[in-house]
C-alpha cells in the first residue's frame, strides 16, 4: 500500500526528474514544430514559450547531444505513427493531442494523469508516453499506468469518437525501447474488464488505507520497489522484510548445515535488489543527516577522501614546459577513443568495413540470469576450472 505510506512524503526534486521534465518539454516543442501548421493560437504560444525555455533557461544545465538524440528518436517514432494513421484514415480523420490531462476517477478515486501524446482516429485511440530514463527498462505490455491513461482517454473522447480499441506505447529511447500493447475496449480481457475487475477493487483498498483503514491492505514488495517513482522506498518496512527474509531462515534441529540449491537461487534472485535497497537507505540517511533532519546515533557525516586536481591544464602545462620539462613527459600519450565514440564519428557499418579483423568481440563473462531470459545457455566448463568464475559479472 505504497500510496498510504507515501502520503506525507514530499515530492523528490532530483536532477534526474528535472532533466526528465526538460526532456519532455523539448519533446513537446519538437512535435509542436511538426504539427504547427494545424495548431491554434494557444498551441503556437505554447511552442514559443517552450522554444525559449528549451533553448535558453534550462539548456545550460541539461542539454546534451545524447539528450537531443533521445528526444529526436522518440519524436520520430511518434511522427512515424501519425503518418501511418494518416495514410490509413486520411489526415483530416487523425487528431493529435499533446500533454492531455486525463482523469479516471470512475475506477481510481482522484485518479488523474497527463498523456504525453494522444492520437485519435476512427474507432481507435493511441496513447504514447515518453520515458527519459536509461537505467530501468519500462515494459509496455501490461503496463498499468499506460492502461489507466488509455481509460482516461477513452472516457474523455468515446462519446464523440466511439473508440473500440486502444493502443499504448512506451517511448524509452535511451534503452531503444518502443514496446506497445493493443487492447479491445469491450469484452473479456478488454480494457473495461481490467478496469472493473482488477483496478477498481484494488483502488478501493488502497484508498481506504490512504484514509487510515488498513484492514484489507496488503503490501506487495518486489523488484518494482527499486523504482524512483516510489517515494517510500527508503524507509518501507515491507521492502526491508522482503529482502532480508532469506537471511532469517529459521533454525531447525538436525537440518543440513548447508543451503539447498533452491535457497541459493533465492539469495541470487534478491542480491541485486538488496544492493539497490542498501544504497537507497544509505543515500537517504546521508541526505537526512546532512540536512540536519535527523540525529544519528551510530554514524556521523564526514567529508570523503579527495585528491588534488589541476584547475587549468593548459596553463599548468605551459609553466612546466617553460621550466624545461619536455612536452612528451608533461602530456599523456593520446589514446584511441572508445568504440561507441568511434561508431558515432565514422558510422557503425563503415567502421566495421574499415577496421575489419581489428574488431574483436571476446567471450562474455559468465553470469546468472532468469530462465525466461532469451540468451542461450553457455557451454559447460570443465570441473575444477575457476578462471571463468573468479570475476563473474555483478
Amino acid at each position: 500500500m505504497a500510496v498510504a505510506v507515501e502520503k506525507n512524503i514530499p515530492e523528490e526534486n532530483s536532477v534526474f526528474s528535472r532533466e526528465g521534465t526538460y526532456g519532455h518539454e523539448l519533446f513537446e516543442a519538437t512535435l509542436l514544430c511538426y504539427l504547427k501548421e494545424q495548431q491554434g493560437v494557444a498551441e503556437l504560444a505554447r511552442l514559443e514559450y517552450l522554444k525559449d525555455r528549451t533553448q535558453y533557461e534550462d539548456a545550460a544545465e541539461f542539454y546534451s547531444p545524447d539528450l537531443q538524440r533521445a528526444v529526436d528518436s522518440a519524436a520520430d517514432r511518434v511522427i512515424e505513427r501519425i503518418e501511418e494513421l494518416r495514410a490509413e484514415h486520411g489526415k483530416e480523420n487523425v487528431i493529435v493531442l499533446l500533454e492531455q490531462r486525463l482523469r479516471f476517477e470512475q475506477w481510481v478515486p482522484e485518479g488523474f494523469g497527463t498523456g504525453d501524446v494522444l492520437i485519435i482516429y476512427p474507432g481507435g485511440l493511441d496513447v504514447l508516453d515518453l520515458k527519459m530514463g536509461g537505467g530501468v527498462y519500462v515494459e509496455g505490455k501490461g503496463n498499468g499506468q499506460m492502461r489507466l491513461y488509455a481509460l482516461g482517454g477513452w472516457q474523455l473522447f468515446n462519446p464523440v469518437y466511439e473508440i473500440q480499441k486502444v493502443r499504448t506505447e512506451i517511448l524509452q529511447p535511451r534503452m531503444n525501447n518502443f514496446s506497445s500493447e493493443e487492447l479491445e475496449v469491450h469484452g473479456f480481457g478488454g480494457l473495461l474488464d481490467w478496469a472493473e475487475n482488477v483496478v477498481k477493487p484494488r483502488a478501493e483498498i488502497a484508498w481506504a488505507a490512504y484514509n487510515g483503514d488498513y484492514s484489507n491492505a496488503r503490501f506487495a514488495p518486489g523488484e518494482h520497489c527499486s523504482s524512483a517513482f516510489c517515494k517510500a522506498r527508503f524507509t518501507c518496512a515491507a521492502r526491508a522484510r522482503y529482502l532480508l527474509e532469506i537471511a532469517e531462515l529459521p533454525y531447525v534441529h538436525d537440518e543440513p548445515h548447508t543451503l539447498t540449491v533452491e535457497q541459493l537461487e533465492a539469495v541470487v534472485t534478491k542480491a541485486d535488489l538488496a544492493a539497490k535497497w542498501a544504497k537507497d537507505v544509505q543515500a537517504y540517511l546521508l541526505r537526512q543527516a546532512s540536512e540536519q533532519k535527523v540525529q544519528l546515533k551510530k554514524f556521523k557525516v564526514v567529508e570523503g577522501r579527495s585528491f588534488r586536481e589541476v584547475k587549468d591544464t593548459m596553463k599548468a602545462a605551459g609553466i612546466l614546459m617553460h621550466n624545461g620539462y619536455a612536452a612528451a613527459k608533461v602530456y599523456k600519450a593520446p589514446e584511441l577513443a572508445n568504440l561507441g565514440d568511434l561508431e558515432r564519428l565514422v558510422g557503425a557499418k563503415k567502421l566495421t568495413d574499415l577496421l575489419g579483423d581489428l574488431l574483436h568481440k571476446p567471450t562474455g563473462k559468465l553470469t546468472l540470469v532468469p530462465l525466461e531470459d532469451s540468451k542461450p545457455v553457455a557451454e559447460p566448463k570443465k570441473p575444477g576450472s575457476t578462471k571463468d568464475f573468479d570475476d563473474c559479472e555483478d
